[in-house]
């Protein structure tokens, strides 16, 4: 990226927050690039044993202001949304997952959790587990030995957090202070669900596939072995 001169400014806050435009080497597009914090920030010295500091305020310069946030950027708008490719997965599911890891990329984590959220019941009415509410589906997914029992439980897990932001609690009440509303999706939550969802789908239809393969190779090099072999060969 190469920082376009003059464009450094600051965007308000009390912690000095600043964004410049740079240009991209190779398609020449323009991004900005943002930090939050430049009123005080330790850029390092070559010395390892001490400390430098920018001090950037309201009367800063665009070269100041520049020169604390090249090489330091936080963020960059627009973001670029990174998703997952999901094999042996039915296309629309696979869609699905990669539209809720596009989406946690980007920190829109309701609408990760949303995503992971509907992946989930997909999958039960890829099975024909359609009836009911997801509650129901998951249990019945349980029953039929399609997930194991800690797999359950980490379905549920996502319809917890899935409820509260598709039905629009989208902030609650601190348990440790009253006072304190909070959101009720967070990065981490939105990572946790993630990391259940591929488990799950893993165990819906990778593992299966993966274990099919394995076989079909198997018998594949026991019949060979057995035309080798010719009448009589060894058997076991």
């Amino acid at each position: 990226m190469e920082y376009v001169e003059g464009s450094a400014r600051l965007v308000g806050g009390p912690d000095y927050p600043g964004e410049a435009a740079f240009q991209c080497f190779a398609c020449k597009r323009l991004l900005i690039g943002g930090r939050r914090h430049l009123g005080l920030m330790d850029v390092g010295t070559v010395d390892p044993r001490e400390e430098q500091f920018y001090s950037i305020h309201e009367h800063s310069t665009p070269s100041d202001i520049a020169h604390a946030l090249i090489g330091f950027v936080e963020y960059w708008e627009p973001a670029k949304p990174i998703g997952r490719s999901t094999p042996n997965v039915p296309a629309h599911i696979a869609s699905a997952i990669d539209e809720a890891y596009r989406c946690h990329s980007i920190g829109a984590y309701r609408a990760a959790v949303l995503m992971a959220r509907g992946v989930i019941e997909a999958g039960a009415k890829h099975f024909k587990v359609t009836q009911g509410m997801l509650e129901k589906k998951i249990i019945q997914l349980g029953e039929k030995g399609l997930l194991r029992p800690v797999l359950v439980e980490s379905a549920h897990e996502i319809r917890h957090i899935g409820n509260d932001a598709a039905h629009g609690d989208y902030e609650k009440k601190d348990p440790e202070n009253s006072d304190l509303v909070v959101e009720t999706v967070t990065e981490e939550d939105s990572t946790d669900v993630l990391e259940f969802m591929d488990e799950i789908v893993d165990e819906l239809f990778a593992l299966p596939t993966r274990v099919q393969r394995r076989q079909e190779r198997r018998n594949a090099a026991k019949s060979a072995q057995a035309d080798q072999d010719g009448p009589g060969g060894a058997t076991g």
